[in-house]
């Protein structure tokens, strides 16, 4: 319920909504049944480090 509601108040603001999960989640059925479809996978997400 609470995802529902948090999706249409960002489709009012956003034209795409994208969501990024790990292959197998226990939460796809539900996310299909939102309106998600699979995309392309994205294998690494790479931030740089800073040394400070």
């Amino acid at each position: 319920m609470m995802l529902k509601k948090a999706l249409t108040a960002l489709k009012a603001e956003f034209e795409v909504l994208r969501l990024f999960v790990t292959v197998g989640n226990s939460a796809e059925s539900l996310y299909y049944r939102l309106g998600f479809y699979p995309g392309p996978e994205q294998t690494t997400f790479q931030l740089p480090v800073r040394n400070m």
